[in-house]
Formats: structure tokens, C-alpha cells, sequence
């Protein structure tokens, strides 16, 4: 297997890339962030650093992962996804992310 990474996408050099990762154009992947095998990153992506997605994941075009909450978000509401510190990761649960 191999790597694709589009030429417009930037990653960081600290970022984990497992074989068979495609990463589409005019994605951001940040520092320390972790992609398991076989997963698709789309158009348009931005996974900010310490976040870590599974193995043969589909990320959708003009997704954002990652990250400090905007300001508007409230802190306890579970749809807002936050980076975590390296010590813990963000995952979904089996059989995939709920739909809102």
C-alpha cells in the first residue's frame, strides 16, 4: 500500500500517516495528529493537531477536526469536538459517528 497526499495538501511533519491514506487537495493536517490505515481524507479538510482517526475512516469534503471549540460553543454540549491533549484521543464509536 502506499501514501497518496494531493501537492496542494500541507501536513505537518510530526503527523502519523499509516499506509493506504489518501488526503485530498487543500487539506490541512496538523502537528501530532495520527491517521490509521486505509482512511480518506477529502477536499478541503482541516484536522488540527492531537487528533487521532481510526483505521478506514471517510472523511467528507470541508470537514473540520480537531481543534479549540469556537467561542459560541458551549463546553458541555457533546456535538462540539475538541482536540485532546496527547495523553487522550478522540475516537468513534463502533459503527461509526452519529449523524446530527
Amino acid at each position: 500500500m502506499t501514501v497518496r497526499i494531493a501537492p496542494q495538501a500541507v501536513v505537518h511533519p510530526t503527523a502519523k500517516i499509516a499506509d493506504g491514506v489518501t488526503i485530498g487537495p487543500f487539506s490541512v493536517i496538523g502537528e501530532e495528529v495520527t491517521i490509521g490505515e486505509g482512511t480518506t481524507i477529502g477536499a478541503h479538510v482541516v484536522i488540527d493537531r492531537w487528533t487521532t482517526i481510526g483505521a478506514r475512516c471517510r472523511i467528507g469534503n470541508g470537514a473540520m477536526l480537531g481543534g479549540d471549540a469556537p467561542a459560541w460553543a458551549d463546553s458541555s454540549d457533546e456535538r462540539c469536538l475538541k482536540a485532546q491533549p496527547p495523553e487522550r484521543t478522540i475516537a468513534s464509536p463502533p459503527g461509526g459517528a452519529k449523524r446530527l
